[in-house]
């Protein structure tokens, strides 16, 4: 089964972070080429490599299919965050194509399209030239290089507007950063302290602030600066105006009040300073924007439908509140039933009971009784015997002489167990 994996672009330009961050998602699994044609899409580089930081802090360059997948394992089930840079080698310049030749006089071998390039880069030259470079060459073969070589103008451009348009926030962001420190006075360097700073009112214009704790460098700009669909982690405050600072860890935002505020966010986390809403951005929470406003759209009529449906239920309560109590009734009896039955069952399992432990008792009386007998030896006939007598007949009996008649006797004269024991072994 395919997952879904979720990968971060963190750009950087001249070896630099620009602040801007990318989110693509993509089938799992993820292979290398997919994903840079999505980033060159996204950028509109021609080409881009990834980086991404190790368990260890160094960082490791994308080369394979094998360190993209080392760096999915290490995001473990989370986004993937990979820093993008251009690849510092020149992309080969793409062939001109050559124009089309006019039907009514194709151009000759002698002056063909590939050439245009050699055509612009020679000085200007007056259309005596042309016909001097390709004596032979009529006034059509003549136009057709020079909208060869105004093709080739044109690709060239367009090769250059391809490549100079991911650089156009980082443009914003410096522009705006100097037009606040021209009209403003918001970047002026002061020696403030953290706990000066934080006491800055919010309203006000604050300098320029070192935050230790976040590793950044505070900066405040006019509340007219919006960024689109961007909410404050601490204050909610939705879209951020001002200055917008983006947590690298964390992927998370705070406006230029709540940078401010102590113990607002994890100490020693960098926040990088954002001067104006990515290009885009806009594209990127039109979801969300798109959620709220159905969610406007549809609330009056989920009121309607549960206005209509109060009726509804009650009619149905209604009608079922006969079958409910005759349901009631029915289980009522069921239970009264079982519990008569259960009462009447449990008396005959208690006599049972009793009757069986009566006869047990007996039982065990009776098996005493024997057994006391089996160990009191019956008295001589006619005469009543002590109870020292008793015991030396039960002791002789227990050593194998049985004949009390004979017992007796000798028990009475020596009245000593050894003694008799003797004179019977005599």
């Amino acid at each position: 089964m395919s997952s879904v994996i979720t990968f971060k672009f963190l750009i950087e330009e001249n070896g630099k972070p620009t602040g801007d961050i990318r989110r693509v998602t993509l089938k799992g699994p993820t292979a290398l080429e997919t994903l840079r044609d999505a980033a060159k899409d996204i950028l509109g580089w021609s080409t881009v490599v990834f980086r991404f930081q190790d368990e260890d802090g160094d960082v490791v360059t994308i080369a394979s299919q094998h360190e993209l997948d080392t760096a999915i394992a290490f995001a473990n089930g989370g986004a993937v965050r990979l820093t993008v840079t251009r690849d510092s080698a020149p992309a080969p310049a793409p062939a001109p194509a050559p124009a089309p030749a006019p039907v009514s006089a194709p151009a000759p071998e002698a002056v063909p399209a590939v050439e245009a390039p050699a055509v612009k880069a020679a000085a200007p030259a007056a259309p005596a030239d042309f016909l001097s470079a390709a004596p032979d060459a009529t006034i059509p073969e003549n136009v057709m290089v020079q909208f060869s070589a105004i093709a080739e103008f044109f690709q060239r451009m367009a090769q250059q507007m391809a490549e100079f348009a991911p650089r156009i926030p980082v443009i914003v962001n410096e522009g705006i950063r100097k037009m606040s420190d021209t009209m403003h006075n918001n970047f002026t360097p002061l020696d403030v302290s953290v706990s000066a700073a934080r006491a800055v009112p919010a309203d006000s214009a604050a300098p320029q602030v070192s935050l230790d704790a976040y590793n950044v460098v505070v900066h405040r700009l006019p509340e007219s600066v919006v960024h689109p669909g961007i909410e404050c982690a601490h204050c909610h405050k939705k879209p951020i105006t001002g200055m917008r600072y983006k947590c690298v860890q964390c992927d998370c935002d705070l406006c230029q009040d709540c940078i401010f505020i102590p113990g607002v966010h994890t100490e020693g986390h960098r926040f990088l300073p954002v001067c104006a809403p990515a290009v885009g951005s806009h594209f990127i929470n039109s979801a969300s924007e798109t959620c709220d406003r159905v969610k406007a759209r549809a609330a009056p009529v989920v009121e309607s439908v549960r206005t209509a449906a109060i009726p509804v239920v009650e009619s149905v309560k209604t009608a079922a509140a006969p079958v409910v109590q005759t349901v009631k009734t029915v289980v009522d009896d069921a239970v009264t039933t079982a519990r008569t039955k259960g009462t009447e069952i449990s008396g005959q399992v208690v006599q049972k009971v009793e009757a069986v432990k009566e006869a047990a008792e007996k039982k065990v009386e009776a098996v005493k009784e024997a057994a006391e007998r089996r160990r009191t030896p019956s008295p001589v006939s006619g005469e009543t015997l002590t109870e020292k007598e008793r015991q030396m007949l039960q002791q002789l009996k227990d050593m194998g002489f049985t004949d009390q008649q004979q017992l007796l006797p000798l028990i009475r004269k020596h009245k000593d167990l050894s003694r008799v024991i003797e004179q019977l072994i005599r």
